[in-house]
């Protein structure tokens, strides 16, 4: 903005050409390094290895699909629906916690408390010291190493939050996080509203005795409420631990 006369008017831009944009100026280019190179065409190969074995496999299922729906006498539909159903049962319980990505982050601490930029997981895979060290950990080391992992993790997950904007953030995130889902619940199941108890004094944050939410669509009836403890004391104390 520049000032005129007392009033504020918007400076105008110089226009410049696009052809004084090559195209891809400012991107860097593939790296040179013979082991960057290296490894990106054994990735490439590996690439359409894949996708070879994976059209393969496909061909493979949907025949067994084919064959099921005829020998069972139902839609074809059907068995892909449990079959993808399985897989992603399996997909969610599977060990979240696996050594080399617990290796990497470990990694990675280490390198922010040195003051060194992170690394991505193909950079570690690639760095011959970094997967050299990894291979050398014995099954106990590696065990230990989770063990810490998990519980650096527990620890800044249920850590008391110290400061009074810092519990008004997580309660304010948390309460956006039920709303969400209690509005997707009204819409497939019919679910109107929710209330949220805090049965004792939370410190640093006296408004949060009782959160109220009764549903979208409420309109000015909606109300996120900010009841004072001691309004609620009494219930809260009467109703079963």
């Amino acid at each position: 903005m520049s000032a005129l006369h007392g009033q504020s008017v918007p400076l105008r831009r110089a226009r410049v050409p696009a052809e004084a944009y090559p195209a891809g100026a400012g991107k860097k280019g593939p790296s040179t390094n013979p082991v960057a190179i290296a490894k990106r065409q054994q990735n490439a190969e590996n690439n359409l290895s894949l996708a070879a074995d994976m059209e393969e496999l496909f061909e493979h299922v949907e025949a067994q699909f084919q064959r099921m729906s005829d020998k069972y006498d139902k839609k074809v539909q059907y068995f892909q629906e449990l079959f993808y159903q399985r897989g992603l049962h399996t997909v969610h319980r599977r060990e979240k916690t696996n050594a080399f990505n617990t290796f990497k982050s470990t990694i990675a601490a280490n390198r922010r408390e040195e003051g060194l930029p992170g690394l991505t997981v193909a950079q570690i895979a690639a760095d011959e010291d970094y997967m050299k060290q990894y291979h050398d950990m014995t099954e106990e080391e590696r065990t230990a190493m989770i063990d810490e992992h998990d519980k650096t993790k527990d620890r800044q997950t249920n850590a008391i939050r110290l400061s009074g904007k810092a519990r008004y953030q997580d309660a304010t995130f948390v309460f956006g996080q039920i709303t969400m889902l209690i509005q997707g619940l009204r819409d497939r199941v019919g679910v109107e509203g929710f209330c949220v108890l805090v049965p004792g004094p939370v410190q640093g944050m006296s408004w949060l005795g009782v959160w109220v939410h009764p549903g979208p669509g409420a309109g000015e009836r909606s109300v996120h409420g900010k009841l004072q403890l001691s309004a609620i004391k009494e219930a809260s104390t009467a109703a079963p631990s």
